[in-house]
């Protein structure tokens, strides 16, 4: 009996005193510049955590719907290399960099047929990759004393894993060039027909 007492007693110490303690936590993160419920760790850069790579076209009339083209949990990315991981997450950061940047001007996108850039990246991020990455994980997992064996081309799995990464990556690299170059383009157009029209002012 008096141990049922004692625990009635600490059961409603505890919801009395809860939330005042939230109260103090809340502000004790006030005090120090955090946000209460916002992760403080980028995920984007830590391999403890999964990646979710979303394609999203740029003309979904023309690409397809947005789609998660590669999920990874934290088991996989575990299962990587620290290379394959870094450079998944540079893909990761450039497709959003791209993504954003082409987002910015979607009128512009939507009559346009696909580069041979487009095209590219289209097959690597739907097709070419996520194949890559199931395969390999079925390696690591089924057969993992041989992932550092050699094939014909004397590439291990790997190695060609990170190939396929890294053609991925110098693909993105090949289309933001593109973006770059086109805006700058269009920026030195405004530029001239500035200086047309108003010669004097913006002579420089």
């Amino acid at each position: 009996m008096t141990v049922l007492v004692w625990v009635g007693v600490l059961l409603i110490a505890w919801f009395v005193i809860k939330p005042m303690l939230s109260r103090l936590w809340f502000k004790f993160h006030v005090m120090v510049g955090l946000e209460v419920g916002k992760p403080q760790i980028d995920y984007h850069h830590d391999p403890r955590h999964g990646l979710v790579l979303t394609y999203q076209p740029v003309n979904a009339n023309i690409h397809g719907n947005s789609m998660p083209a590669v999920q990874l949990s934290r088991d996989d990315m575990a299962a990587l290399s620290p290379t394959a991981q870094q450079l998944l997450w540079h893909i990761n950061d450039k497709l959003q960099r791209y993504h954003d940047w082409c987002n910015t001007a979607p009128n512009d996108q939507a009559t346009r047929p696909l580069s041979e850039a487009q095209f590219v990246l289209n097959r690597l991020l739907q097709d070419t990759l996520p194949n890559a990455l199931q395969r390999y994980l079925q390696l690591a997992r089924y057969t993992p004393e041989h992932l550092r064996a050699t094939t014909a081309d004397n590439l291990s799995a790997d190695d060609m894993l990170i190939k396929i990464l890294q053609q991925t990556e110098h693909q993105l690299d090949t289309l933001l060039a593109e973006r770059h170059a086109n805006t700058v383009a269009q920026l030195a157009t405004d530029y001239r027909y500035a200086q047309a029209r108003t010669p004097n002012i913006l002579k420089i």
